[in-house]
């Protein structure tokens, strides 16, 4: 189809559309161009060409087909056509830079410097082929660290529901079983209230008695019968009452008062914490966080360095540590040593300050580990027994018996003599006391590290 016959709703497309060239003579309403004009260096539309092709002024001027990229073909400078090729500075140039910038420089034909650029395409093509493949793969990788990263977050979810549904039910447990106490103490005391009231009001009906008959002997006249009377009267009143009155009002000893106290603080700290990347910046996000050969991926809550106190903040750590694939953290089931004077409690933040360690409540149809506390009642060969038929066969096992004593140098047994069962794979023994707690002794920490490395290894 020639340019003449194009239609007129073709011709009135807008300049928005790509490959159309816009008539630079027309006003209003543009008209597509049908040609270009290298010497002129404008398009024209049917109309407008006419005097080109008409007029012998434009006899030398080149028309050629609508030439979409002819703004990028002029000199900025001088305003000309650019249509020779300067090697040396390797850009196209018109002939007027020729003359001046580039006189000394070498000047190949577009068609000479085109030939030379086209040996570099089979190059430039093989790279973009490679980049490309290299992209696909790289995309592979993401979707693949992405995926684990999901199921990183998953588990993690469940691991912090879990922690905090043990929390809420331990603290649960932990205030119905101090209710209880409290309750229970204060029915003692007002029943030993009540019955000093009886007594005191009973020695005071008698006391009303006495005084009346007291009242009559003194106003007889009988000295000798007097004489004879008041001093076994007197003897007959008896010992005045002195059992103690008081209420102990004290209802909590300072190790469950410090322990709640602390318990608070971390409950403060835990509802001011804020998510913080730790990796360094400028690394790749998901690649850097879930493949580095130095990294495992792990929530725990930790302070912020150099921040004061003031404007402190605890943060919700993202680490990743640990060559090949995601490691877990160990998953510890807990059991026995409720009623040891917040002694469990203080054993499990130790051992959590040294590793963190996921703890669950115990259930005997999924336990893979379980940390059994053993609090020692009566003989300590029977308490052990009894504690370990909680556990199924099979069940690997790691047993801390609790002993109370105020004074770490009275307790010198070895209890592991006393444990034959294959599945306990390390007996310690741990000291607490009412007043005390948790010891800080020496045989403490020796327990605390032998259990914490045998967590690791399971």
């Amino acid at each position: 189809m020639s340019s003449n016959a194009i239609s007129m709703s073709e011709r009135r497309l807008g300049s928005g559309m790509p490959g159309v060239v816009e008539c630079q003579e027309c006003t209003g309403s543009k008209q597509m161009a049908v040609n270009s004009c290298l010497t002129c260096l404008i398009s024209f539309c049917e109309i407008h060409v006419q005097s080109h092709k008409e007029n012998e002024a434009f006899v030398g001027h080149r028309l050629v087909a609508p030439d979409v990229n002819l703004p990028q073909k002029i000199c900025s400078k001088h305003h000309m056509l650019m249509e020779v090729f300067c090697r040396t500075d390797q850009e196209s140039i018109c002939y007027k830079c020729v003359c001046l910038e580039h006189k000394t420089h070498k000047i190949l034909t577009p068609e000479a410097g085109r030939s030379e650029k086209q040996e570099e395409v089979p190059e430039t093509m093989q790279e973009i082929q490679k980049r490309m493949k290299m992209n696909e793969e790289k995309v592979k990788e993401i979707k693949t660290a992405l995926s684990e990263f999901k199921t990183i977050v998953e588990e993690k979810n469940k691991e912090y529901e879990e922690t905090f549904d043990f929390l809420f039910q331990s603290i649960a447990r932990k205030k119905k079983e101090v209710i209880k106490s409290i309750t229970e103490y204060e029915q003692r005391e007002e029943e030993k209230v009540k019955d000093l009231i009886k007594k005191l009001e009973k020695e005071t009906d008698e006391l009303k008695m006495r005084g009346t008959e007291l009242e009559k002997l003194t106003k007889t006249d009988d000295h000798i019968h007097f004489l004879q009377t008041f001093p076994a009267f007197r003897a007959s009143l008896g010992e005045r009452n002195t059992e103690d009155t008081a209420i102990n009002i004290n209802l909590f000893q300072d190790q469950l008062i410090n322990n709640l106290n602390y318990l608070k603080k971390l409950l403060d700290k835990l509802s001011n914490f804020k998510f913080e990347e730790t990796t360094d910046p400028g690394s790749s996000h998901i690649l850097e966080n879930l493949h580095q050969p130095t990294a495992m991926k792990e929530l725990k809550i930790a302070e912020r360095n150099g921040v004061p106190d003031s404007e402190e903040k605890d943060v919700i750590k993202h680490d990743y540590e640990g060559p090949g694939p995601l490691r877990k953290y160990p998953n510890v089931q807990v059991i026995g040593g409720e009623n040891t004077f917040g002694a469990r409690e203080e054993f499990l933040r130790r051992l959590d300050e040294m590793k963190s360690i996921r703890y669950q409540t115990f259930s005997d149809t999924k336990s893979k580990l379980v940390l059994l506390f053993c609090s020692v009642v009566s003989r300590l060969g029977k308490d052990i027994s009894h504690a370990l038929r909680q556990i199924s066969a099979g069940t690997k096992i790691i047993l801390v018996i609790m002993h109370h004593t105020p004074d770490p140098r009275l307790i010198l047994v070895d209890s592991s003599k006393f444990v034959e069962e294959k599945d306990v794979l390390l007996t310690v023994d741990c000291l607490f006391h009412e007043q005390r707690g948790f010891h800080n002794s020496s045989l403490n920490q020796e327990a605390l590290k032998k259990v914490f490395n045998v967590i690791l290894k399971n």
